[in-house]
């Protein structure tokens, strides 16, 4: 019998035209990995720009609010990160630790 291995409880799409990576479920501990590779993939194949869809994302820790806004704040990387559907407590703890200052953009959906 094959071994089955268990859905993650983050999943991811990419899509290059416009580049826009969705995250829909649980962001944390264990995601990060597989959250920190998505990111550097969409960064790489993200011209000019990136958005990043929150809106379907149940829960996020700040380890993983953090690896989202180190794509904005690649230094020497011109690239405009956008992000959107973040909800209220995301904002508030973005812009209590000073992130909102970074180069990117937030939206509401």
């Amino acid at each position: 019998m094959a071994a089955h291995e268990p859905q993650s409880p983050l999943r991811i799409s990419f899509t290059r035209r416009p580049a826009t990576l969705r995250l829909s479920g649980i962001i944390d501990e264990s995601t990060h990995c597989l959250l920190t590779d998505a990111l550097s993939r969409a960064a790489e194949n993200a011209e000019p720009d990136l958005l990043i869809d929150l809106s379907e994302v149940e829960f996020r820790d700040l380890g993983g609010v953090r690896a989202i806004l180190s794509v904005a704040t690649r230094p020497g990387d011109p690239r405009r990160v956008t992000l959107t559907g973040l909800p209220d407590e995301t904002r508030t703890i973005i812009r209590i630790l000073g992130w909102h200052a970074a180069r990117s953009e937030e939206h509401t959906s």
